[in-house]
């Protein structure tokens, strides 16, 4: 789906929703196209032109519309998994005004688009080298289908940033992989990160929510049956979790 297509289904889930009847300012649509190609907030205020602190407020703006139009968190980062999750339901039959609804725009249903959720990854536009690196990793993931991978290094050396630009690599080679050969490599490519050491109660439960937001609400609160309800959905779809 393209910036564009998604911008179009949002305009139109927007106008017919009767909490918003509206839709996005010309910022707003110029903050979501860029979003949606990944940009960070200062590489859309070099190409629009606008001040860095005014993007970023209609940034935020834009992000709670959209989280009170869908009922679900929406961010910079998730936006792509939403949208194209929960889109095609968020305009219910009665919600529409007495016009017609325009024909909804075609998406191919094979092969199953791949779904990127980055959570809070820092933004690496600027990053440079470790091409040796880029490319074993790749390899161990893609050709050698590894199921574990560790970075390790002394703190302060980019293992961070390695991660992240390796994720968003892997996410641009699958995305044109399975558009040309029409088969799924990865149905998911989530980002966590770890700082503050999180309780794994709780990083289990984001990552059940990314899979399926209902589902989150009802889970058990024992460690054992949360794992249980993960590892599901891990041999229901090939992840990518990087951590």
């Amino acid at each position: 789906m393209t910036s564009e297509e998604a911008l179009a289904l949002i305009e139109t889930t927007l106008c017919y929703n009767r909490r918003t009847k509206r839709g996005l300012n010309a910022l707003q649509r110029t903050v979501f196209r860029y979003a949606w190609e990944d940009c960070s907030y200062g590489e859309m205020a070099r190409q629009s032109g606008y001040e860095l602190s005014y993007v970023k407020q209609a940034g935020s703006q834009l992000w709670q519309l959209l989280s009170q139009t869908l009922d679900e968190k929406v961010t910079k980062h998730n936006v792509q998994l939403v949208l194209r999750r929960n889109l095609h339901q968020a305009v219910a039959p009665d919600q529409l005004a007495s016009k017609p609804l325009p024909k909804p725009l075609k998406i191919a249903s094979s092969p199953v688009p791949l779904l990127t959720d980055w959570g809070d990854a820092v933004d690496v536009s600027c990053f440079h080298g470790r091409e040796a690196e880029l490319s074993q990793l790749t390899e161990w993931i893609l050709i050698d289908r590894c199921r574990l991978v560790g970075i390790f290094g002394m703190g302060g050396i980019g293992k961070t940033a390695l991660s992240i630009r390796l994720a968003q690599s892997l996410s641009q080679q699958i995305n044109q992989h399975q558009a040309n050969q029409h088969q799924a490599t990865f149905s998911y490519i989530l980002w966590r990160s770890l700082r503050n050491a999180p309780p794994l109660s709780d990083l289990i439960t984001d990552l059940i929510q990314t899979f399926s937001p209902q589902q989150a609400a009802g889970l058990p609160q024992n460690l054992d049956q949360q794992i249980l309800h993960l590892l599901n959905y891990l041999r229901q779809h090939r992840c990518l979790i990087v951590l």
